[in-house]
């Protein structure tokens, strides 16, 4: 059963209700075209005067009944083209890599990856995601002008990205995994949402664990909470996993989940935090103030 969401029904229902004024006005023409053609005839066959009169009306409400349908027909057609025209027009940044994979878009996100020489790519975990300037594009994506681009990465293995995503060889997934998680030498940020990154120079991966693992009863905050977010980051940059925390206007420090808050019962991580996020208002936060 297919489920049709109420603004979809409502948005058909409008385009049949033009649809049928449209179509009704250019039947009401049409007939009064054709009472006029009569009436010209008949005059014109009777030898009346008047002639020119009906004959003029006739096509004036004939042309009319063929505007009311031909007008919204030729938008819709110009609209089309222009269109088409736009989506087989790369942008001007858009650089081509001279070889086209055999499936679209969609269909990539339905399997979750792609073949590309033969091998398949799967999509690897939402953590995996980081954007480098540095990437090289090596594929475009059927008729789209998107890219699927080689991503450098300290791992050994070959990393592809697309669309925010990083792809891997099926054979690779456990190894990469494990990798990236296990390392020891992982860079940390505080940053705000559209921020700047602030660089915590003194943080573990404990600490980035216990945020991970706070959860319990939700905690109410009050009006003024302002959330952070803390990036775990691996040397290379692909590896990026997120943990969000939000502090009161009293600078009480809470684990964020949506509209949860949890305590992180850690008295050291929560000072830390809070220390953190003083340093990061005053050097970017402008609209707040210090305490």
């Amino acid at each position: 059963m297919i489920n049709v969401g109420m603004g979809a029904v409502f948005a058909l229902g409008l385009l049949g209700a033009i649809a049928a004024i449209i179509i009704g006005a250019s039947v009401v023409f049409f007939i009064i075209s054709m009472i006029f053609l009569g009436f010209w005839i008949h005059r014109k066959v009777n030898k009346l005067d008047y002639q020119k009169v009906f004959k003029v009306s006739f096509i004036i409400y004939l042309a009319l009944s063929i505007a009311v349908v031909g007008a919204p027909v030729a938008c819709v057609g110009i609209t089309a083209a222009d269109f088409a025209v736009e989506r087989n027009t790369p942008p001007e940044e858009y650089i081509n890599p001279g070889v086209e994979l055999s499936v679209t878009d969609s269909e990539i996100d339905e399997a979750r990856g792609f073949y590309l020489d033969g091998v398949f790519y799967k999509r690897m975990s939402y953590d995996f995601y980081e954007y480098r300037e540095d990437e090289v594009p090596i594929a475009k994506v059927k008729d789209e002008f998107r890219n699927i681009y080689e991503v450098k990465n300290a791992s050994g293995k070959r990393l592809l990205r697309y669309r925010g995503y990083i792809y891997c060889k099926e054979s690779d997934m456990k190894f990469l995994e494990k990798f990236y998680i296990t390392l020891d030498d992982y860079d940390y940020y505080l940053y705000a949402y559209k921020g700047e990154k602030m660089k915590m120079e003194v943080f573990s991966d404990e600490e980035f664990n216990i945020i991970a693992n706070a959860y319990g009863a939700s905690r109410g905050v009050p009006d003024g909470t302002k959330n952070y977010y803390i990036e775990k980051r691996s040397p290379d940059g692909v590896y990026s996993p997120e943990e969000d925390v939000c502090i009161t206007p009293e600078y009480e420090v809470y684990k964020s989940a949506g509209s949860y808050h949890y305590d992180l019962r850690n008295e050291e991580l929560e000072t830390r935090l809070r220390n953190y996020i003083k340093k990061y208002q005053r050097n970017y936060d402008e609209d707040l103030t210090e305490e």
